[in-house]
């Protein structure tokens, strides 16, 4: 009788598990190219890795579900799943049902969501992302306090992204903002312009932005070395805007 030992097993797991990461590669790059392309080949395997991982404590471990689970990852940042934007997102993957039933649940979800916020092919974030990379940050020393930054940072994506608060609502944005506000303390934003920045980067990428392989690009605009608070605000300002452009350009063109 033909017995397989459990390191046979686990090689054949390895093996599968490779051919599996190999194929969200080479879907990503077409899935979502500018991160690829920003991120580089080893730092999205990364992602994949961790999705594989991550997905796990939700109990997705079928193809399926797992694919869907590292491409949410791309589409609303590295940590998706306990996102304050996104509570719907939770409450499904924590729901005692099959992983099958949950990931069609959390696919049909999604397919709302980007029809919805992000607009067919893309259509209204490229507008979004066109608006945002034209708008100036104030210049000279700003004087407002805290409370009015917040107030006017929620006013700017109402105004910018309506889209985004009348899916999601109004509350659950200002939640999600005031707490990115809060948040960006970490960063050592010190400023209510810096901090409104780092919010809004927060938004546009997902919470964890700090953590993402894929944006890596962020935390080497704002780390310390030898740069001034403003320089490095500055420059994740300058990063962002042309990224965004990018971007918007093949929304444009799709």
């Amino acid at each position: 009788m033909l017995r397989i030992r459990p390191a046979q097993m686990r090689k054949f797991e390895d093996a599968a598990t490779n051919l599996f990461e190999d194929s969200m590669w080479d879907r990503l790059q077409t899935f979502a190219p500018e991160l690829c392309q920003s991120a580089g080949e080893a730092r999205c395997r990364a992602v994949i890795q961790h999705g594989i991982e991550r997905s796990q404590d939700y109990g997705f471990t079928n193809r399926g579900p797992v694919r869907l689970f590292i491409e949410m990852m791309y589409v609303f940042g590295f940590g998706f799943d306990d996102d304050p934007q996104y509570p719907w997102v939770g409450e499904i993957l924590r729901r005692k049902l099959d992983q099958q039933i949950r990931a069609e649940q959390l696919y049909d979800e999604v397919e709302r969501f980007r029809l919805a916020v992000h607009g067919e092919n893309n259509r209204i974030l490229g507008r979004v992302f066109n608006d945002i990379a034209a708008f100036a940050l104030p210049a000279g020393s700003d004087s407002r306090n805290e409370a009015q930054t917040v107030d006017e940072l929620i006013a700017f994506w109402k105004r910018f992204h309506p889209e985004r608060f009348v899916y999601c609502g109004e509350r659950t944005m200002n939640a999600a903002l005031r707490r990115a506000f809060a948040d960006a303390a970490i960063m050592e934003a010190r400023t209510p312009v810096s901090r409104a920045l780092v919010a809004s980067t927060s938004l546009l990428v997902g919470h964890r932005f700090a953590q993402d392989p894929l944006y890596a690009w962020i935390g080497e605009c704002l780390a310390r070395d030898e740069k001034k608070d403003e320089e490095r605000f500055l420059t994740l300002h300058s990063r962002a805007c042309g990224y965004l452009r990018v971007c918007a350009e093949r929304f444009e063109r799709a």
